[in-house]
């Protein structure tokens, strides 16, 4: 079982069903979710690879029991599996309201006498109860998302700082929807200070990173040296590049007063963007890049026109006056 974070289900869903495909061969059935909960049966190497790289997903573990508290005369649990024998710390998380009027005591109680737990609060291992709707949903919780384990290269806290660098947790993601393994080779276009070369390389891939803007990409390299990551940085204009064999792209490329475009209407620059990554991208590789939503029109034909399969868009809400669209693409 996965909990998704409710900050973005949808993103955070698209990227569990990456990276199961990624690991598994399979996308995930969205029937298998209740709210933020993915109930899926997978191998505990696959739970930890998972958790490990995601940027959107919060916790794993393995489900113990589902109770059903829509009728409280009768036994809770309808559906149960083996637990070791120890002693465990019981925690509860209400993801939703449940339709009656349970105490956490009856439902501490219930678990402890229908699973055979030795409840301790000094317990190594934690039972988890999430309460949704109507139902108690337990797990043996074996891995957590650790955001101490990255918000170190916080954009805030990087040597060369920018306000519109792409946050930690979506670099992640980006790069996770790619659907690459460790050890491939990813590209990032426009590298900017260097969000998705920094997260690529901690998460196992081989990264190229290109940037136009000398005082960036001098900026980018210094944030690179910062955390010791060897990626190399092209100071050169990508829509002009002659790339091949790149396993999967993952950027965010410039638009608006903020971004800087040297002169260039912002849409030529995804328009050519997109004819060269038709060229760069290896057979069955991922683009997976990010848009302002008022481009999408445009955007959608080009994919098009150069024969690019649109397999997803996401969406984002910034603030009032923008929203911005996750394109997930394709080379046939």
């Amino acid at each position: 079982m996965f909990r998704l974070d409710a900050s973005n289900l949808v993103l955070s869903f698209k990227e569990l069903s990456a990276l199961l495909e990624t690991y598994t061969g399979q996308a995930i059935d969205p029937e298998s979710c209740i709210s933020s909960l993915c109930i899926i049966d997978v191998d505990d190497r696959i739970f930890k690879k998972v958790v490990a790289r995601a940027g959107y997903i919060k916790e794993a573990g393995q489900l113990i029991a589902i109770g059903d508290l829509s009728d409280p005369a009768k036994d809770i649990f309808i559906d149960q599996n083996p637990i070791e024998a120890g002693r465990y710390t019981i925690k509860y998380i209400r993801l939703s309201s449940f339709i009656i009027d349970i105490s956490q005591d009856y439902l501490r109680n219930m678990i402890i006498r229908k699973i055979g737990i030795i409840p301790d609060r000094r317990g190594q291992r934690i039972v988890l109860s999430y309460i949704v709707n109507n139902l108690v949903i337990t797990v043996v919780l074996n891995y957590i998302r650790r955001a101490k384990n990255y918000e170190y290269r916080a954009p805030s806290k990087r040597p060369f700082f920018r306000s519109i660098a792409l946050p930690v947790r979506l670099s992640r993601a980006l790069i996770n929807l790619t659907r690459l393994k460790e050890g491939e080779k990813i590209l990032d276009p426009f590298a900017g200070t260097g969000s998705i070369l920094l997260e690529a390389y901690h998460m196992g891939l081989k990264s190229i990173g290109v940037e136009l803007d000398w005082k960036i990409s001098h900026g980018c390299i210094t944030n690179l040296k910062h955390y010791h990551v060897p990626a190399p940085l092209l100071l050169a204009d990508s829509t002009e590049l002659e790339l091949q064999d790149i396993d999967g792209i993952a950027t965010d490329p410039p638009y608006g007063r903020a971004a800087s475009t040297h002169g260039k209407e912002s849409f030529s620059i995804y328009r050519r963007f997109i004819e060269k990554a038709s060229e760069w991208l290896r057979r069955r590789g991922y683009l997976v890049f990010m848009s302002p939503t008022y481009f999408n029109e445009h955007i959608d034909e080009a994919l098009c026109s150069y024969g690019l399969i649109l397999c997803d868009k996401i969406y984002m809400y910034v603030h009032g006056g923008l929203t911005r669209t996750i394109y997930v693409v394709e080379k046939p």
